[in-house]
C-alpha cells in the first residue's frame, strides 16, 4: 500500500508536459509494434479471380466467409491469402463458382422436349449463338466483357427475304477501341452466322457510346493511318528503349478534294507510218477506122464493105501508192480521291539515360545524337517516311516526368509471388528505421530523464537511506522526511554533508518561519560553493549510480 501510495506521490510530482510526451511515446510506439507486427504476422495476398461481376462476387466471398478465409476486394479483383489461392479455387470449381454471365449452348440442356415449342426452342438456341460468340469475343486480349445481339429470320419463312444482321457490345480495359479489333469482330460474327456480311455488323463501344469501324469521312481514315503509323513506330521503339520510355505521335496531312484530269499530247516531231497502199490499173483497147457509108456499102461483099478500112490498139498502165503516216500522241486521265497522303509529320520523343555512381546517386542524361540517329531512320523505315513528298520525322532526348508510364489497368496472376518481395522488404526495412528511431530518440532520453528526476522507494517505506562510502571517505548524511527525495536518494562520490530537510512539498511553505526547504537547499550550497562544485563535477563524470539490493 506504501508503494502505491508513493508512486501517486511521484506522478504528482511530474509535470504536465513531462506526462503527455510519455503518452504520445507509449501510443506511437504501440502503434509502430501493431503496423510492424500486422506486416509480419499477415500471408502475402494473391489473385484469386478478377473482372468479375457482382453476381459472381457475391456467391464467392459467401463461399470465403463460410470457410472463414480472409480476403479483400480490389478494384482489379478479389485477393485471398497466398497459401490459400490454390486451394480455394479447386473447391470452387468443384462448386461451379464462379458462374459465367454469359450462357452459351449449355441453356439448351435445361430444355423439356415434351413442354419446349418450335418458338421455345429457336429462342433459346438464339440466346446461345449470341452467349458463344460474346464468349469468344470476350476471350480476346484487353476486351472486358460483350454482349452480342443477332437479328431474327423469323419472317423469311414466310417468303420475305431479310438481310441478317447484328449488333455487338464491346467492353475494353482502356477507353479506346481500334478499328482493326472492330473490324476482326466484325468477321467473326460474320463468319459464325449464315447469310451475315461484315458490313451488316455493327461494333459499338461500350464506354463511350460511338460506333466503331465506320467508314466515316477522309479524315477519319487520316486518323486511322496515324494510328496504325504510331503502333509501327511504338513497337520498334519499345523493343530497344523499354515499355513506356516513349511518346510517339502521327500526323497525316491528306487530301480532301476530289480532281479528275484529262490530258492529250500530241508530237509532231515523231512521226510514225501507219499503213501503205499500192494501186495499179491497167487499161487495154483495140478498133477500126470509120469510113463514110455508100451505096457499096449494101453490097454482100465483105471485100467490098470493109475493104480499105484501117485498124487501132491502146495499153495503158497506172500505178498509185499511197503511205499513211500519223503522229505520236499520249493522252492521260488522272482521278484523284479524297484520303490520298500529301504529307506524314512525325514527333518522336524519347527518354534519356538514368547512371548511377559507385555512391548509389543517380545521374540523368539524354541519348547521344548517333543513337538518336539511328532510332530516326529505324521509325522512318517502319512508317515509310518519303523526304521527297515532305515527310519529316523529329526525335528529341527529354527527361520524362513521372517516370515511366503506367500499364494499362488489369489483374495480376498472383499477388503474392515475386514480384511482391521488394515491396515487403521496402516496408520491413521502413518499419525497422522507425522503431529503432523512437527508440534511440525517443525512449532512451525519455527513461534517463525520468530516472534523473525520479527516485525509487526503499524496501520498508520512507526508511533512511544508508549511506555508501565514497573514495576518499566521505558519507553521506541520511536525509529525513517522507517525500520523494528523502527517503531513497542514493549516495554519490563525493557528497558532502547537508543539513536534513523536509521535502514534502518544495513549492509549499515550510520549515521555520515559513522558510522553504529549497530556499534552505541554496543557502547550504552557497555556503560551501568548492564542495557543491567537486560533488556536481563528480555526479557529471561518473553519473546516479544504481542503489545495492
Amino acid at each position: 500500500m506504501q508503494n502505491v501510495k508513493s508512486l501517486i506521490e511521484n506522478f504528482r510530482l511530474i509535470q504536465s508536459s513531462r506526462l503527455i510526451l510519455a503518452i504520445l511515446v507509449a501510443v506511437t510506439v504501440g502503434l509502430v509494434i501493431f503496423s510492424m507486427s500486422r506486416v509480419l504476422l499477415t500471408p502475402p495476398s494473391a489473385l484469386l479471380y478478377g473482372r468479375l461481376d457482382a453476381n459472381a462476387m457475391t456467391q464467392i466471398t459467401a463461399y470465403l466467409d463460410t470457410e472463414n478465409v480472409l480476403y479483400e476486394v480490389r478494384e482489379d479483383g478479389l485477393w485471398v491469402p497466398g497459401e490459400e489461392r490454390d486451394r480455394l479455387r479447386m473447391a470452387l470449381a468443384s462448386r461451379g463458382l464462379p458462374n459465367a454471365s454469359v450462357t452459351g449452348y449449355e441453356i439448351l440442356d435445361d430444355l423439356n422436349g415434351f413442354g419446349t415449342t418450335s418458338q421455345m426452342f429457336d429462342a433459346a438456341y438464339l440466346r446461345a449463338r449470341e452467349g458463344e460468340l460474346a464468349r469468344t469475343i470476350a476471350a480476346a486480349d484487353g476486351i472486358d466483357w460483350a454482349r452480342v445481339h443477332l437479328s431474327s429470320d423469323a419472317a423469311s419463312r414466310w417468303g420475305d427475304t431479310v438481310e441478317a444482321s447484328a449488333s455487338v457490345l464491346v467492353q475494353t480495359r482502356s477507353s479506346e477501341i481500334q478499328k482493326y479489333q472492330a473490324t476482326a469482330i466484325k468477321h467473326l460474327v460474320a463468319a459464325a452466322v449464315a447469310g451475315l456480311q461484315p458490313s451488316g455488323v455493327s461494333v459499338i463501344n461500350a464506354q463511350t457510346g460511338a460506333l466503331i469501324g465506320e467508314e466515316q469521312t477522309p479524315q477519319a481514315g487520316a486518323f486511322d493511318l496515324a494510328d496504325q503509323l504510331k503502333f509501327r513506330a511504338e513497337r520498334m521503339l519499345d523493343a530497344h528503349l523499354g515499355f513506356g520510355r516513349s511518346r510517339v505521335e502521327v500526323s497525316v496531312e491528306t487530301e480532301r478534294d476530289s480532281e479528275q484530269i484529262f490530258e492529250r499530247k500530241v508530237d509532231p516531231s515523231q512521226k510514225v507510218e501507219v499503213s501503205t497502199e499500192n494501186q495499179e490499173v491497167t487499161m487495154n483497147s483495140e478498133g477500126t477506122g470509120s469510113s463514110a457509108v455508100t451505096v457499096a456499102s449494101n453490097v454482100p461483099n465483105d471485100d467490098a464493105a470493109g475493104g480499105g478500112a484501117p485498124t487501132s490498139s491502146r495499153n495503158e498502165t497506172e500505178t498509185n501508192a499511197r503511205v499513211n503516216f500519223d503522229f505520236s500522241e499520249v493522252r492521260r486521265e488522272v482521278v484523284r480521291n479524297p484520303g490520298s497522303i500529301n504529307r506524314i509529320s512525325v514527333a518522336v520523343l524519347v527518354d534519356g539515360v538514368t547512371e548511377t555512381d559507385a555512391a548509389g546517386t543517380e545521374t540523368w542524361r539524354p541519348r547521344s545524337e548517333e543513337e538518336l540517329g539511328d532510332l530516326r531512320d529505324l521509325v522512318g523505315s517502319a512508317i515509310g517516311i518519303n523526304e521527297e513528298r515532305g515527310d519529316r520525322v523529329t526525335i528529341k532526348s527529354l527527361r520524362f516526368d513521372g517516370g515511366l508510364a503506367t500499364l494499362e489497368a488489369g489483374a495480376p496472376a498472383s499477388g503474392g509471388g515475386i514480384g511482391q518481395m521488394p515491396f515487403r522488404i521496402a516496408q520491413l526495412a521502413v518499419f525497422t528505421i522507425a522503431a529503432l528511431a523512437i527508440a534511440f530518440f525517443v525512449l532512451k532520453p525519455a527513461i534517463l530523464d525520468r530516472a534523473r528526476y525520479s527516485l525509487p522507494e526503499l524496501e520498508g517505506g520512507g526508511a533512511a537511506a544508508e549511506a555508501e562510502g565514497n573514495a576518499d571517505g566521505t558519507g553521506m548524511a541520511e536525509l529525513d522526511g517522507s517525500g520523494a527525495f528523502g527517503d531513497d536518494l542514493p549516495a554519490l562520490p563525493g557528497m558532502m554533508d547537508l543539513p536534513t530537510f523536509d521535502t514534502m512539498d518544495f513549492d509549499g511553505e515550510g520549515g521555520a518561519g515559513g522558510e522553504r526547504p529549497i530556499d534552505r537547499l541554496v543557502q547550504s550550497v552557497g555556503a560551501k560553493k568548492e564542495d557543491s562544485l567537486e560533488i556536481l563535477r563528480g555526479w557529471l563524470e561518473t553519473g546516479p549510480q544504481s542503489r545495492p539490493a
